[in-house]
This record gives C-alpha cells, sequence and structure tokens, in this order.
C-alpha cells in the first residue's frame, strides 16, 4: 500500500500512480511484492529493485524473459525502469501525473518501433573469447542482417584476428553490441577495437566495458548512425568528437570513471578548420549558411555515473569561433543527469538556445544546489 494512503486513510490519483509503479517493477523483475534479495533477505520489490535502477544497472535484476533486450529496446526498458522508480516515491509531488506516464510509455512503445524491422526479427551473438567461434569466423558473413551482438572481446589478443571480421563489409547491419572483458589488458584491447572498421550504414552502436584509453577514430565515420551508447569505458579521459555525427539522435555515456572534463572538443569542431566534418546549415532557399552544427540532429542526451565528472565547458575558441556562427545540439529536446557527483554547472547558455522541453537532475548534488536556489546565479 502506498505510505501516504496509509497515513492519510483515503485514495487519491497519486496512489494508483503508485500501484502502477510496484506493478511494473514486478514486471521488470519477475519478482513478487515481498521477494528475496541475493542473500535471501525478505525485501519489499521497491527496495530491492530501485537502488540498481538510480545506478543503471537494471539490466542486473531483469526477469529472463525481458532480458538480454535488444539495443533498440534498451531504451525502452529504461523508460519503464525509470517511470517505475518515479511512480514509487516516497515523495508524493515528486510522483508523475497522469498524463506523464502515459506520455512515457508512449515513448517507450516509440523507441521500440524506430528499430528497423530487420533488427526486430533478426539477431545474431558471437562469443569472441570462445575456441570454438573466434571473431575471424565472421569475415564471410556478409549476409548478416539486423542486429549483432559480439561478447568478450577483451579476449581477442590479436588485433589481426579482429581484423579478420571484415565488419566494414556487413553493409545490412543495423545493430551492433561490442562488449569487452573489463579485467583485459587496455593495451591490447585499444589495438583490438582500431581493427575494427565498421560499415557506415550502422544506425546503432554499443560499446561496453571497453578499457582502453581512448575511443577509436572511425568511430566518428559512422555517417547514418542514429544510436550510440557508451557504457563502463572506464580508462578513457576524454570523449571523442561525436558532434561531427551528421545522423546522430540519442546519446548515452555512462560510467565513465576516468572522465573529469568535457570541452570544445567533444563538438569536433576543429580549430581552424570549419569544415572538419561539422555539418552546416542550409537557408530557407537552400543554400549554405556561415553556420555551423554540432550534433545537428541529437534529440536526446543521457549521461549518468560519472562519479568524477567536473566541467562540462564546450567553448569554442581560435578560428572556429571567429569565422562563423556555431549552433551545438540545434534540435535537443530531452537531457538527464544522474549521479553526477562533482558536475557544478550546466553550459547554461548553449542550452538555453536548444529547444530543450525535457531536463531531469537525479542525485547531482552540486547540480541540484546550483539550480535549485531561487533566481541564483545562472
Amino acid at each position: 500500500m502506498d505510505p501516504e494512503t496509509y497515513r492519510l486513510q483515503r485514495l487519491t490519483t497519486k496512489s494508483d500512480v503508485y500501484s502502477f509503479g510496484v506493478l511494473l517493477l514486478e514486471l521488470l523483475s519477475g519478482s513478487k511484492v515481498v521477494c528475496e534479495d541475493g542473500n535471501g533477505v525478505p525485501r519489499h520489490v521497491i527496495d530491492f529493485v530501485v537502488p540498481y535502477i538510480v545506478q543503471g544497472n537494471l539490466y542486473k535484476v531483469l526477469d529472463p524473459e525481458v532480458s538480454p533486450p535488444t539495443p533498440f529496446e534498451i531504451e525502452a526498458v529504461e523508460y519503464m525502469g525509470y517511470l517505475a522508480a518515479d511512480c514509487t516515491c516516497l515523495e508524493v509531488e515528486e510522483r508523475p501525473t497522469m498524463t506523464e506516464m502515459v506520455s512515457c510509455l508512449e515513448r517507450a512503445l516509440a523507441a521500440c518501433l524506430e528499430a528497423p524491422t530487420s533488427s526486430r526479427s533478426s539477431s545474431s551473438g558471437v562469443d569472441a573469447g570462445e575456441a570454438a567461434c573466434n571473431i575471424g569466423d565472421l569475415k564471410e558473413l556478409n549476409h548478416l542482417q539486423g542486429c549483432l551482438r559480439i561478447e568478450g572481446l577483451g579476449n581477442v589478443v590479436d588485433a589481426c584476428e579482429a581484423e579478420k571480421a571484415e565488419l566494414k563489409n556487413k553493409k545490412h547491419l543495423s545493430a551492433l553490441h561490442l562488449s569487452f572483458n573489463p579485467l583485459a589488458k587496455a593495451d591490447g584491447m585499444t589495438e583490438v577495437v582500431k581493427a575494427l572498421q565498421l560499415h557506415p550504414n550502422l544506425q546503432f552502436l554499443q560499446l561496453k566495458s571497453y578499457g582502453g584509453t581512448e575511443f577509436p577514430a572511425w568511430i566518428i565515420s559512422l555517417t547514418n548512425l542514429k544510436k550510440l551508447r557508451l557504457q563502463e569505458s572506464q580508462g578513457c579521459t576524454s570523449l571523442p568528437p561525436l558532434g561531427k555525427l551528421p545522423s546522430l539522435e540519442t546519446l548515452y555515456i555512462e560510467h565513465m570513471q576516468a572522465l573529469k572534463r568535457v570541452t570544445g572538443e567533444f563538438l569536433g569542431i576543429d580549430i581552424g578548420n570549419n569544415d572538419g566534418g561539422i555539418t552546416r546549415t542550409k537557408g530557407r532557399a537552400g543554400v549554405s549558411s556561415s553556420a555551423i552544427s554540432a550534433f545537428p540532429k541529437l534529440k536526446k542526451l543521457t549521461v549518468s555515473n560519472m562519479r568524477n565528472w567536473e566541467e562540462w565547458d564546450v567553448t569554442v575558441t581560435g578560428g572556429a569561433a571567429g569565422e562563423a556562427a556555431i549552433r551545438i545540439m540545434p534540435c535537443l529536446q530531452y537531457l538527464k543527469l544522474s549521479h553526477c557527483n562533482k558536475l557544478k554547472m550546466l553550459p547554461q547558455p548553449h542550452l538555453q538556445m536548444t529547444p530543450l522541453n525535457k531536463l531531469r537532475i537525479h542525485s547531482c548534488p552540486l547540480l541540484q544546489q546550483r539550480y535549485q536556489k531561487e533566481r541564483g546565479e545562472d
């Protein structure tokens, strides 16, 4: 029962919201209202599942009937998880309204329907660490389509073996999930990932547990990429120039503990060279203008569990700043930041120029302190 309902001894609309949240947690986890945790201790499903959700680890408690979701379903499952956590919030005013619940469910459905038909009907997997199936065995499988998952890439010690996979020839793949062994040596991992050249037709890419110190240069050559997820890249101290990706609509960045600063390099605007992969905008007459756009189609940005991230300053200096107008994320509608403990402020001037209509800040104490002040500094 909703604690607030018990206290007031009456039902409200928010009581129904709470009940729906509990039901959603049961469906996602496959657990009953009172369940046992990993140590066999009885716990309420809220106390058991919600901590995993807010830490970005919902996949650890997903019902086997739900997990593992395809790359295109990950977003929908996360929508449902965060909705369940919000619905069961003890602070009644923090719970969503019925209208907001419906809107969230519609977004989850849309995330699934956005996936190409082939990726919903076809999914393949390879464990690169298994002797019976080496990554090089993919060489002749140019007919692969839909979603491909490659696990255990950290166990591949020979970059030549990775190159033999010839992923650059898999033009029918729409989604690719690359998962590394987090205990593998960083140097070897860097060489292996550099050897994995991908076809530009790819629309979804997930890099998980990549332990190298820098991301591969080929990532910005994926001109048709719509969704990108960088997850648990613990050794990387900077982000690639993702602003150069002309089709990117959704970006997730999670668990990068070595990252402390996000600077103008993230935009991909080359100092002194405005044509460095950046999209130039066109006027109504279709004529190219002097304005250039970084992240020209990005609509959704989610950053979570970046516990050492301190600074977000995407100011551009030098030739690129002085010669042309620069538009940063001109289509951004949704921004979510969670568990970024040290982040002090947002790039306020740039965000004010976007059509942002949904901003969620969760467990970012310095940000929340700054922006909750009535008419604060910004």
